[in-house]
């Protein structure tokens, strides 16, 4: 994995760009981030073109000014009336998936949650 993952998040990482890979531009998928501090984290995906991905992470309560400020300094877009999420739209080329799961590791981290409390329930639909 790339040297921006962070440390103890290979894993994880590993396992978000494998559920990126499977999906295919055509579908789009949901991770769950089970975790006993924010019960309704999740990440998904989705593209815009064959050469645009569109992720997202969820809101949460608990903490939320700061880790909102903290995903604004990252780049990402505050959530709206349109999009109920934090998100980012991204080139997408199967060579920059690692840079993609890197985008989700960084800002489920920002949660302050240890990578060894994190479960992912991966779910993936090969069609809009």
């Amino acid at each position: 994995m790339s040297a921006s993952i962070p440390l103890g998040w290979e894993a994880i990482a590993r396992e978000i760009a494998s559920a990126v890979l499977d999906t295919g531009t055509e579908g789009y998928f949901t991770i769950s981030i089970d975790n006993d501090v924010y019960p309704d984290l999740y990440i998904q995906g989705t593209w815009n073109s064959d050469e645009e991905i569109w992720i997202e992470i969820s809101p949460t309560e608990d903490g939320a000014d700061l880790v909102a400020e903290r995903l604004i300094a990252m780049g990402w877009n505050r959530p709206n009336d349109d999009v109920p999420n934090y998100w980012k739209e991204l080139s997408w080329d199967e060579s920059n998936v690692e840079e993609i799961a890197a985008e989700y590791t960084q800002a489920i981290q920002l949660f302050g949650l240890a990578a060894d409390d994190c479960e992912l329930q991966v779910s993936i639909e090969t069609e809009k």
